[in-house]
């Protein structure tokens, strides 16, 4: 198991510390410049979703991560061999000798196969119920028209990068970091975006005139402010 200062400190969290710091001073620039912003808030928006995909497409990878389903495919093999098995048994089924050297490639193989599966289905049905799923989960695969859009896209794509890099090289300690922190940040996602809410709606009052209100300006300002506070809250 993970002693603590590894979950605390482990390379995930600080990278998303850093992630989630380096967006929340970009945002407060933008907020306070003086320079033109009109139709930026939807683009500003388009990056909270990206960010939040980042950290979910992060999490199904981890779980469908093939280097980890075969160290843990060893370590069952390995506990059933101690136990005086001789069979490698699936569902109630007697796949194959556990003394088969082809047995942990074979059992990762069909594992995985399941689990993409599982994962897929799932996908499907979230889809079917709200279908703006989809282009939530396909953001981050429009590399070409996303990177055109804007250069901050290039520091989603570096923490997803960067995160693929460590899951593949530590997929242990990755795989139980990951799942230890998913539902919590998850939770913080969900929570994130309503707190943001009363932040905004605070420093709105104090912001802007009433003439302001009535323009575009407020609009794009008020997204901005959004994301500003989305990402301290996720902090």
């Amino acid at each position: 198991m993970i002693n603590t200062s590894s979950k605390k400190y482990d390379f995930f969290n600080t990278n998303l510390l850093i992630f989630n710091i380096y967006f929340a001073v970009i945002y407060l620039l933008k907020f306070y410049s003086k320079s033109n912003i009109n139709n930026e808030g939807d683009e500003i928006f388009n990056l909270i979703y990206f960010q939040t995909s980042a950290i979910l497409i992060l999490a199904i990878f981890v779980f469908l991560n093939p280097i980890n389903l075969y160290h843990s495919t060893i370590e069952t093999i390995q506990i059933r061999k101690r136990n005086n098995e001789k069979y490698f048994y699936y569902l109630r089924i007697k796949l194959m000798l556990l003394e088969n050297k082809f047995a942990p490639y074979i059992i990762t193989s069909i594992t995985f196969i399941l689990l993409s599966i599982i994962v897929c289905l799932l996908i499907a049905c979230a889809i079917h119920e709200i279908p703006f799923i989809e282009d939530f989960l396909k953001f981050p695969f429009q590399f070409a028209s996303n990177v055109n859009s804007s250069k901050l896209y290039y520091a989603v794509y570096g923490f997803l990068f960067s995160n693929f890099l460590y899951i593949i090289i530590n997929s242990k300690i990755a795989g139980e970091i990951y799942f230890l922190k998913f539902i919590i940040n998850i939770k913080t996602i969900f929570y994130a975006f309503f707190i943001t809410i009363l932040f905004m709606i605070f420093n709105m009052i104090f912001y802007f005139d009433y003439q302001e209100i009535k323009t575009d300006f407020f609009v794009d300002k008020s997204k901005i402010a959004y994301a500003i506070f989305f990402n301290l809250c996720f902090i």
